[in-house]
């Protein structure tokens, strides 16, 4: 009996937590042959992975060992994506995942650290710039009021640790969000896909600069549209790539809007929301 638990301690986690019906849960992947394909795909780019060298050999022979020696790691390679789904998906703490795996909390973090790289090097390639056409096509019929529109930009914000060097808390401190920041452009498409995501700058920079810098404007097909909040002011830049810039009509020293101005700022607002839902979806754990 004590054997037949050891055994039940030291078996891959996945199989006593995975199966057709909660693969969901644990990891919002929706069907369990996709986990396993993703896995497959994305575990040859884990860079610190060790293999054991084999015992049979008493010399390394460099056309048989691998070129990466090390001891035989705790976890198999499909328990760790899994820990690292587990953190995206369910948000827990390091503490508890190293309850279920039963290793240390060091060992966990660099576990989660090595998968996130590998991910972020994978999934890129599905962030791209489509074709004016295939936007177009894909549109809603909401956004038939604006011609062209090719996507909608914001910045967002992340909270960071307060740095220890003076100058960096400087220039990561964030007016907006009265904390240390570091911020990054996203443009979403009328069809919520997003389209592009830029690195991250210190919580300082403005919108304005974040765009320009990031080469975002350079990525955009000729003659669209893009929209925006007030805070972006790129008429020049965009007019400049031969871009039409759509953002909510300003007072512009009068008293009040006229009511054409309102019932445009209203349209704009309509459409404008989706970049914020966007966001809110990337900031929470829980995608559903």
């Amino acid at each position: 009996m004590i054997e037949e638990k050891e055994k039940d301690l030291n078996a891959p986690v996945y199989k006593k937590l995975l199966n057709k019906k909660n693969c969901s849960f644990y990891t919002n992947i929706d069907k369990l042959e996709l986990f396993f394909k993703l896995h497959k795909c994305i575990a040859p780019l884990i860079r610190r992975r060790y293999q054991q060298k084999s015992e049979n050999t008493s010399t390394r022979n460099f056309k048989v060992t691998p070129k990466r020696m090390g001891p035989k790691p705790k976890l198999d390679s499909i328990d760790e994506f899994l820990l690292t789904l587990l953190k995206l998906r369910l948000g827990l703490l390091t503490k508890d995942l190293c309850d279920r795996f039963n290793i240390s909390e060091g060992l966990c973090t660099k576990i989660f650290h090595s998968w996130l790289r590998g991910m972020a090097e994978y999934f890129k390639n599905l962030i791209f710039m489509p074709d004016l056409g295939s936007i177009l096509a894909t549109s809603p019929k909401r956004y038939d009021k604006f011609k062209n529109l090719v996507g909608i930009i914001d910045c967002s914000e992340i909270f960071i640790e307060t740095p220890k060097d003076l100058e960096l808390q400087s220039v990561t401190w964030s007016d907006y969000k009265h904390h240390n920041t570091l911020k990054f452009l996203i443009c979403v498409a009328p069809n919520s896909a997003i389209t592009f995501i830029s690195k991250a700058y210190t919580g300082r920079i403005s919108d304005k600069k974040i765009t320009v810098n990031s080469g975002f404007l350079d990525l955009l097909p000729q003659y669209s549209t893009l929209m925006a909040d007030k805070g972006f002011n790129l008429y020049d830049e965009c007019a400049a790539r031969a871009l039409y810039f759509c953002v909510p009509p300003g007072k512009r020293g009068a008293s009040q809007m006229t009511p054409a101005e309102v019932k445009k700022t209203g349209d704009i607002a309509k459409v404008r929301i989706l970049v914020e839902q966007v966001i809110r979806r990337l900031k929470t754990f829980r995608t559903i």
